[in-house]
């Protein structure tokens, strides 16, 4: 769950809602890109609308492939490094996690025209590049004592809730029938305070009510909660994009892109339980796993203007990204209990390790992300370098989901309700010296929420030195980013629930090898 899950379940009661969180979740982390491209714009914080002659320019502003002036060749490997570090109910955990990919690969094949040919069109350049734009790879776990409530608590709610709006046991959602199964709540006839049966008002028949054969947490016998929450997994994106140049002047660009979409995340909550609960159970164990894979399009054009030798002017627009999506989800429950006669055990045994069956659930979907516009400056001094920055802007509140019966239109109006538009930030500068490079930059990515209480902003610094020859050249970068996160094991109906604040850190090695032909 992401930083907002309070909030959102908040709107979710407000409106009287029937939502499927995690989506309304999985549309912000699908629409949300980190800086990409190659080592060289890694170092400058990823701005480049205005700048060219490099193999981003064909998922950033393909107006930038008009820049070339000769083929090439280039390969990105990257090294990340993740730390998190968690407080939940004052305890502190901390985990760190590194993983190796190819960020960015591509070639591009240039036409231009010789100085000596005559007219204003210059020629262009062709290029195809599979680009890294999202790692979802981290690990994060938290553990506390929660002497409030419980996961049981919640399951509890969660089914009368359904069986209010008509819902039994055999529809029930995947987490009421996990924690059924598993004897951790009960399905019994409803009986008030005074003994006296609840009964519907229409058959006269007595309600059923979940409840639980366990005691309820106390300040003073808390449950020890432990959460271990891995991701993996990322989104990456082929271009096909041309640029040409005109005049030396005005640079054109369009591009296409083709996205791949690979998600996976794994859920194990513990809980142990108070120690009034020892003589029948010792603790139990919810697993969950969600999967998702897809592919989707997108289309890219820009513009790049030189008004005077030193200074660039960019712009450029990236359509909506329409996916197909598919989500396997499964789910568990491991208890452990201490051979307790339960009286509701359907064959009578005392119980020890009851695990449920693993529940299934195979859904297709659509996701519809937001359009970009980036406009962005740059300033040369004559081949000493230069300094520049892009602004760009993003309505997260136009995420769209869809499914073949339209299940999804409480959800965009979640959607529409929490997220709102953001700017992005990035600056950089590069310094040259004889065929040495410095370079270093700064980006930061907007909140994406309505509510500014919630703080999803992502800081980048950014820095990294280069070497170029006449037909080879290597970049390195480092990459230093962080951003805070909140998850919730839970969340009741009236919006609240125990909540782990997560410090983020993420540190990336990149290293670009380009070889020109």
């Amino acid at each position: 769950m992401n930083k907002a899950v309070i909030f959102l379940s908040a709107v979710f009661t407000f409106l009287g809602l029937q939502v499927k969180a995690q989506y309304v979740e999985d549309a912000l982390r699908f629409s949300q890109t980190s800086i990409g491209g190659s080592t060289r714009m890694w170092s400058i914080g990823g701005a480049q609308t205005s700048l060219g002659g490099d193999i981003s320019a064909a998922s950033g502003n393909p107006a930038g492939l008009g820049f070339y002036n000769q083929s090439e060749f280039t390969i990105s490997p990257s090294l990340q490094f993740f730390n998190a570090k968690a407080t939940y109910f004052g305890a502190n955990a901390e985990n760190d996690d590194a993983g190796f990919g190819i960020g960015n690969v591509g070639i591009v094949f240039n036409n231009s025209k010789d100085d000596i040919v005559p007219g204003k069109w210059r020629g262009g350049s062709f290029a195809i590049s599979l680009n890294r734009i999202n790692n979802f790879n981290s690990d994060i776990t938290y553990e506390g004592r929660n002497g409030t409530d419980d996961f049981v608590d919640y399951a509890i709610e969660k089914g009368n809730n359904e069986l209010d709006n008509g819902i039994g046991i055999n529809n029930a959602s995947s987490i009421t029938q996990a924690f059924f199964n598993a004897y951790l709540i009960d399905l019994v006839p409803w009986f008030d305070d005074n003994g006296v049966p609840v009964t519907d008002n229409a058959t006269g028949d007595t309600l059923d009510i979940y409840k639980t054969q366990l005691n309820p947490v106390s300040p003073n016998d808390p449950a020890i909660q432990r959460e271990r929450i891995t991701r993996n997994g990322g989104q990456t994106q082929w271009n096909f994009a041309y640029g040409g140049n005109f005049d030396d002047k005005v640079y054109l660009g369009a591009s296409i892109g083709f996205v791949t979409l690979d998600y996976e995340e794994k859920r194990v909550y513990t809980e142990t339980r108070p120690a009034a609960d020892d003589a029948i159970i010792d603790d139990y164990t919810y697993n969950e796993t969600r999967q998702l894979t897809g592919a989707g399009i997108n289309a890219n054009l820009g513009i790049i203007y030189r008004p005077i030798n030193e200074l660039t002017f960019g712009l450029s627009y990236s359509s909506p990204t329409i996916y197909s999506l598919n989500e396997r989800f499964s789910n568990n429950i491991v208890a452990n209990w201490n051979n307790y006669l339960h009286p509701y055990s359907q064959d009578g045994r005392p119980l020890n390790q009851e695990v449920t069956d693993v529940l299934i659930n195979d859904y297709d979907f659509r996701l519809k992300t937001p359009q970009r516009v980036n406009g962005g400056a740059t300033y040369f001094f004559g081949k000493n370098g230069f300094i520049t920055g892009d602004v760009e802007w993003v309505d997260f509140a136009t995420n769209n989901l869809r499914s073949d019966n339209n299940e999804f239109s409480s959800d965009n109006d979640v959607i529409r309700g929490a997220y709102a538009s953001a700017i992005n930030v990035r600056v950089g500068g590069e310094f040259r010296y004889d065929k040495f490079r410095l370079r270093a930059g700064y980006a930061q990515m907007g909140n994406p929420y309505e509510n500014n209480e919630f703080d999803g902003s992502v800081t980048s610094i950014t820095g990294g030195v280069g070497f170029r020859l006449n037909n080879f050249f290597m970049d390195l970068s480092l990459v230093h980013q962080t951003s805070k996160d909140s998850i919730s094991p839970y969340v009741f109906s009236d919006g609240f629930g125990p909540v782990a604040n997560i410090d983020k850190k993420n540190n990336y090695i990149n290293l670009t090898l380009g070889f020109a032909f």
